[in-house]
């Protein structure tokens, strides 16, 4: 029998995702039920009730180029830093 590849799925799930994205599956899920993340653009529910990861939508989020924009999702400044002659 041969050998049958996948090559590189669009959708996956949450395990697999984390694997790839560098986040957790819990940041993940976090992601979801914050509503950072938009069922049908970044995640969907395959027939079988499983959560299925939109890795291209997760990488243009990771990016900035998403264009999905929540509620739960404000940029946030970072702190200033004091210059050294403050000190």
């Amino acid at each position: 029998m041969k050998n049958v590849t996948l090559g590189n799925m669009r959708y996956v799930l949450i395990c697999k995702a984390a694997e790839q994205s560098g986040y957790s599956a819990k940041a993940i899920e976090m992601k979801i039920s914050q509503g950072v993340w938009s069922e049908n653009v970044h995640y969907r529910r395959a027939p079988d009730g499983h959560i299925i990861i939109d890795l291209e939508a997760v990488e243009r989020w990771m990016l900035g180029e998403d264009g999905e924009l929540s509620s739960s999702r404000r940029r946030r400044r970072m702190p200033e830093i004091p210059s050294s002659s403050n000190f």
